[in-house]
């Protein structure tokens, strides 16, 4: 596999931190992406998310014991039309991906 000669990633992030209480904080996270492309192609570099949300509930139970529950939603991610050497993507790299979500 080979690198992408010339390629341009640029996005927005941002954070914002929310203590709930002295044990509990809730921390949230928003990435929007701009643009991300092969400069020879002008085409997608990879099948990247055009936004991303996390969202991070922390509680301090103890100095020793602290719980966490994340949650996270992927924007659609639009496939690239070809690949680092200009020729057209087959297969799976073709395919949309739909807003997802997971948590932990």
């Amino acid at each position: 596999m080979e690198n992408v000669p010339k390629a341009v990633v640029e996005g927005l992030e941002g954070t914002l931190n929310v203590p709930v209480s002295e044990t509990v904080n809730w921390t949230n996270n928003i990435t929007y992406m701009l643009q991300s492309k092969n400069k020879e192609t002008g085409d997608r570099l990879s099948i990247i998310p055009e936004y991303t949300l996390n969202s991070t509930l922390s509680w301090q139970v103890r100095d020793d014991v602290s719980l966490q529950s994340t949650f996270t939603w992927y924007g659609k991610q639009e496939p690239k039309k070809y690949n680092y050497k200009g020729q057209p993507v087959t297969g799976s790299e073709k395919n949309e991906v739909s807003p997802t979500a997971s948590s932990a």
